[in-house]
């Protein structure tokens, strides 16, 4: 859907709508944009051979104001840089733009909340100090090179809502990234490895999204100590390790652990899901559990020395029609070819069993998303399909009078081919009109779009499944509607 059409003639639309126009009523529409933009100050910088361009990074921060950029350019700087201002500090280029703390304390250090740091290499921290240490709220580490701390990469402490993404996090003496008591911060897209101690630390902090890392070549890949909430989802990494710590998403995660066990889970490790992971080639427990009401289905065990190990009481399958994990020391037999085995895998350590074992590994499927209201090729009074289009226009379709009679409908389910679980949104022209509302009756997410509307519009649908990964759908309306 979506496709462009070209317009061969006006002349029939505008009959329609001049027929139409005097009965339409409906609550006002708008569309309403806004943006935040927090580095639009001046620019200062540092190196390079500009007249008056400073010599030392902490001297342009000093200068500069809240909403300034501090420039870098190219070359070595020995010093240890505090950042008290909400600024954006850029290097010119992450290889070559190096900030070295000559193994004196921390490297940076960000006391002031909405700073970005990008493009640097930032190096030689000392004795348990850290590349970055983060004290502030709302701060951005983008595309940077943290390596070669005599501590930790990275360092948040009481800090909330920051984003880590996309930086080269290797050979530090301690943690890459360690964070302590701070909540709901993004971890995306970091290349993590030779690091002496975890890859991700986390102790006491709740709400965080740990999401498509590479963690390898270190002590550990993710250790989550006393923290809720959390989602670590489509890693690649050495194993996860959960003590005192409850209600965490794992997901998608390829882990693969050549010295331990894969997920290992003690203390009071309770109410955690685990789905959709390959477990692959760990040399002791592809899975290890002492706590209880987790929740483990559709992953991958294989090769690993054992599977599975449970003392605890958890649930290992999702129900006979979704099922349980893959096991590739099953000896179950499928008669019926459902897919499922037709007598449970017994786990180790207790008296859990997987009821529904999978017959084959479990490969994810993205979630199906269809619009069904608007129908494509149709003209549409409030909202009801009438007729398909006698004539050709540049939309897919075309409404009269907004959709106040049928609401906007779509058609989303997720891997189990079910339409909960699942959070669909809708755009129109890129704003978003928020969650739609799952209605029992048809199975269809609905919004209602009403009021005043004159034009080409375009409508796009996203669904969201537990794993993060998402389903698009798009449709161009004409939607006409005169009267408030």
């Amino acid at each position: 859907m979506g496709r462009n059409k070209k317009l061969k003639s006006y002349a029939p639309l505008l009959m329609v709508l001049m027929l139409l126009s005097a009965s339409f009523v409906g609550v006002s529409y708008r569309v309403e944009k806004s943006s935040t933009v927090f580095y639009d100050g001046n620019t200062l910088y540092v190196g390079g051979s500009g007249e008056g361009n400073y010599t030392k990074i902490q001297d342009a921060i000093n200068d500069a104001s809240d909403g300034d950029t501090v420039f870098v350019y190219n070359g070595t700087y020995y010093e240890n840089v505090i950042i008290n201002k909400s600024i954006e500090l850029i290097g010119e280029n992450k290889n070559t733009t190096i900030i070295d703390g000559f193994r004196n304390g921390d490297v940076v250090f960000i006391s002031v909340n909405f700073t970005k740091i990008s493009h640097f290499t930032i190096q030689n921290a000392s004795w348990l100090n850290s590349g970055i240490n983060i004290r502030s709220n709302n701060n951005t580490l983008e595309n940077n090179i943290v390596r070669l701390n005599n501590g930790n990469g990275i360092r948040l402490l009481h800090t909330d809502n920051n984003a880590i993404i996309g930086n080269i996090i290797h050979t530090n003496s301690y943690v890459a990234i360690h964070g302590d008591y701070s909540d709901g911060n993004l971890v995306v897209k970091n290349h993590v490895y030779a690091n002496s101690e975890y890859g991700i630390h986390f102790d006491s902090c709740n709400y965080n999204n740990i999401l498509e890392n590479n963690i390898s070549h270190g002590y550990g890949g993710i250790k989550f100590f006393r923290s809720l909430y959390n989602n670590i989802s489509r890693n690649t990494l050495i194993n996860i390790f959960f003590a005192e710590s409850g209600y965490n998403n794992i997901y998608y995660n390829n882990i693969s652990c050549p010295s331990y066990d894969g997920i290992h889970f003690i203390s009071y490790s309770n109410g955690n899901v685990i789905v959709g992971n390959n477990i692959i080639s760990c040399a002791n427990h592809g899975i290890f559990i002492v706590d209880k009401s987790n929740i483990i289905y559709h992953n991958n065990f294989i090769d690993n020395h054992p599977n599975a190990r449970d003392s605890g009481n958890n649930i290992w399958d999702n129900g006979p029609f979704s099922g349980g994990n893959y096991w590739d020391d099953y000896n179950g037999i499928d008669e019926d070819e459902d897919g499922i085995g037709d007598t449970p895998y017994n786990i180790s350590g207790g008296n859990n069993i997987d009821n529904y074992p999978l017959m084959e590994p479990w490969e994810y499927k993205l979630s199906s998303v269809e619009i069904i209201n608007p129908k494509e090729g149709y003209i549409h009074l409030f909202g009801k399909s009438l007729l398909p289009t006698p004539f050709d226009i540049i939309a897919d379709t075309l409404s009269i009078g907004g959709f106040r009679l049928r609401p906007i409908q779509v058609n989303a389910k997720d891997n189990d081919n079910k339409p909960g679980g699942l959070m669909v949104s809708l755009y129109i022209n890129n704003e978003d009109k928020g969650y739609g509302s799952l209605n029992p009756e048809t199975g269809y997410y609905e919004w209602q779009w009403t009021g005043k509307a004159f034009g080409e519009y375009h409508l796009k649908v996203k669904a969201r499944d537990i794993y993060g990964r998402e389903s698009w759908e798009f449709m161009d309306v004409w939607n006409f509607c005169f009267l408030p």
